[in-house]
């Protein structure tokens, strides 16, 4: 690609190097080198250029503030253009960041799909060792080219609704390619899709919460255990899950969430802060639920079936909380995702605070399960599905439960639940 040949810092760790701010009022200099104009120079290869040098400015400027605080003026600067000739290329500071995006997730892409071929190769039917390259070269995106890593795994989300379908297609092509190497396995057996994009949602929930840490370098010790904690779902189990029960939808959860925009507003609760205090004040809500079902359960597992019921009936039937958990402020910046961090570790504990000493995870495969959970309601409310939530529980039940009990222990936990409460009905009738 171009901008590769341009960008070389971009390439290698800016964005680390280059935190601070551009003095306010000063003018930008440029990081990369324009094309030298000559005889042999079309205008084509220049246009071609600047178009070059405006993806890597945009993944520089975005490194040092985030995307909503990019402006097209240091776009421009850094690219050494003209802001007018950054209009010529692209109609909007929206539109030359959803290019770069695409560009640095087709060049990822390739790059990892090229590591998977070569030891994944139909000559070779080495299933493990493609998957083994596939994780190895997605940790090394987040080291060698942490920048560009942010913007396509953390500030894309603040381009939101815009980039859903961006975000959809990158999910889906590493849902395959990882699809793909377990289909090489001799004895046939494959997740199914819809748990496969759960599982890379919690990987990439992962990998995001790294680069906003600014250490990516941490994941490289983690990779070989995630992707065992992947090959745990790999079993008949996961194609054989029962059926959703239909969700249960509580009635007050308006009248809640008015309750709490009072309380914020006697709190004299600035805007930019008030998405998060929503959320923080909604989450504990829904939490103190689902513990009350966990109460009512006979097992550890049997509560964490509950638990995922009562939380996914929520957010189906709770538009405030959906939206301050999935849209409004998404990742602003560290202290908010370290906030946001805070209350999915809240979830974490309800779902594994009880399980067997012997089977716990470890906090990396913690963060992923819950990762994966997240990412199917984060999905569902992404393309307007949130009223179907409900019906998603036993998939995100099973995520959590698979790497405690084994995915065979999981799916029959899942099914002693189902009776129980069938059970109990029909005693109560």
């Amino acid at each position: 690609m171009e901008g590769e040949q341009v960008t070389p810092r971009v390439g290698v760790g800016a964005g680390e190097r280059h935190r601070s701010p551009a003095p306010s009022g000063g003018t930008v200099q440029p990081l990369f080198p324009q094309l030298r104009p000559g005889p042999s120079k079309a205008p084509a290869a220049a246009a071609a250029h600047q178009r070059a040098r405006l993806h890597a400015a945009m993944i520089e400027a975005c490194a040092r503030h985030g995307y909503a605080e990019t402006k097209v003026r240091e776009v421009a600067g850094l690219a050494g253009v003209s802001t007018k000739t950054l209009y010529k290329h692209f109609e909007s500071k929206e539109a030359c960041f959803l290019a770069t995006y695409d560009l640095v997730v087709q060049q990822a892409i390739g790059r990892i799909s090229a590591a998977h071929r070569e030891a994944s190769g139909p000559e070779k039917v080495d299933w493990v060792g493609g998957l083994c390259r596939a994780f190895d070269g997605f940790t090394d995106e987040l080291v060698q080219r942490p920048a560009a890593s942010r913007l396509a795994l953390v500030d894309i989300f603040a381009a939101l609704p815009g980039a859903a379908s961006r975000i959809d297609r990158a999910e889906l092509l590493f849902t395959t390619m990882i699809s793909e190497s377990l289909a090489l396995a001799p004895d046939g057996v494959v997740i199914p899709p819809r748990i496969v994009r759960a599982l890379v949602g919690g990987i990439w929930f992962v990998a995001r919460a790294r680069l906003l840490e600014s250490r990516p370098r941490s994941l490289t010790a983690g990779s070989a255990e995630l992707r065992e904690w992947l090959l745990v779902y790999r079993s008949p189990a996961s194609s054989r899950l029962p059926v959703a029960r239909p969700g249960r939808q509580g009635s007050r959860h308006g009248d809640r969430a008015l309750d709490v925009v009072a309380a914020l507003e006697r709190r004299r609760v600035d805007d930019a802060e008030r998405p998060l205090a929503m959320l923080e004040w909604l989450s504990a809500d829904a939490l103190a639920e689902a513990l009350r079902e966990t109460e009512a359960a006979s097992s550890w597992a049997g509560g964490v079936c509950r638990a995922v019921e009562s939380l996914f009936g929520r957010l189906a039937s709770d538009s405030a909380l959906a939206r301050a958990a999935f849209l409004d402020g998404f990742f602003v910046g560290p202290a908010d995702a370290e906030r946001r961090t805070a209350i999915l570790r809240g979830f974490a504990d309800v779902l594994i605070r009880r399980a067997p000493r012997d089977g716990r995870p470890s906090p990396l495969v913690a963060e992923a399960i819950v990762g994966s959970v997240w990412s199917i309601a984060h999905r569902s409310f992404l393309f307007g599905q949130a009223r179907s939530l409900p019906a998603s529980s036993t998939r995100a039940a099973f995520l959590v439960l698979a790497p405690i009990l084994g995915a065979e222990g999981a799916r029959a936990a899942i099914l002693a639940e189902r009776r129980g409460v069938a059970a109990g009905s029909k005693l109560i009738t």
